[in-house]
């Protein structure tokens, strides 16, 4: 079982689709880039340029991080919190920080094993390491977790679960993360409906995977 941890804005209609994985978008962002940082947001609350790096059945899946046991872990927005997975169970914890900034500026690399490749995007830290933003396909979805050991490690049904092939959330060129001082109001978490809904604009259709960034199955 999961363990618990105890204004409406409607996004800009420009909205950018990149991918080398499945997809990964922003929505909301003006013209002008947003520096990447992170937005503190609870409730399942998500905000105006929010980084997307996964998918459930209809619901897309923001990069979150939340506070636990003297961590700070990347996961996913799931309903009304951040689901992080930690000691081998999934938590849920109500008050995190979302990624936001300008997605064109990423993409997800190829990694398997523990490894990490080249200007990786920091997602929080641990003692003793820092933790990087990966996604994995499992179950049907694809869901942003942690690089922990050998594996990405991703919550879900209720526990933490390590996958050996996975991608990194990478800057395209070097990069540095910021935290900037003026974000932007939060808004409800698209959950179960297209957040490009009302603008339109088609949700991105999965794009095949480039053959040289297939990563090999069982």
């Amino acid at each position: 079982m999961q363990t618990t941890l105890g204004s409406t804005v409607q996004p800009a209609a420009r909205v950018w689709v990149i991918s080398a994985f499945t997809f990964l978008f922003a929505a909301g962002l003006s013209s002008a880039a947003l520096a990447l940082g992170w937005s503190p947001a609870r409730d399942g609350a998500v905000p105006s340029g929010t980084v997307y790096g996964g998918k459930q059945t209809n619901q897309y899946l923001a990069i979150c991080r939340a506070w636990h046991q003297n961590g700070l872990h990347p996961g996913k927005v799931v309903g009304r919190n951040c689901n992080i997975a930690w000691g081998g169970r999934e938590i849920t914890v109500p008050s995190y920080e979302v990624l936001v900034g300008n997605a064109q500026d990423l993409r997800f690399t190829a990694a398997s094993n523990g490894a990490v490749p080249a200007n990786p995007v920091p997602g929080g830290q641990e003692p003793g390491r820092r933790l990087y933003i990966c996604v994995a396909e499992y179950n049907g979805g694809t869901h942003p977790g942690k690089v922990v050991g050998q594996g990405c490690e991703i919550g879900w049904g209720g526990r933490g679960v390590s996958l050996p092939r996975y991608r990194v959330l990478t800057y395209k060129s070097g990069g540095a993360l910021q935290n900037p001082g003026n974000m932007p109001q939060t808004q409800p978490n698209p959950a179960s409906r297209d957040p490009f809904a009302g603008f339109g604009i088609t949700a991105p259709a999965m794009p095949p995977l480039p053959g040289e960034l297939t990563i090999p199955t069982r």
